[in-house]
């Protein structure tokens, strides 16, 4: 689900770039990495998190 997600993105960062190249100054621009995992309350021990 989130590398669907990512893939969203970068088509969206993309689209975003080629209307307005202009407003991207530096380089085109590139979606952060997907995390390894998630936590709101993230679990005291290795073994909870499974």
């Amino acid at each position: 689900m989130a590398a669907a997600e990512a893939e969203r993105a970068v088509g969206g960062r993309a689209a975003a770039y080629a209307a307005n190249p202009e407003r991207f100054v530096r380089r085109a621009p590139t979606p952060p990495p997907v995390p390894a995992a998630a936590w709101i309350n993230k679990p005291d021990s290795e073994e909870a998190a499974h």
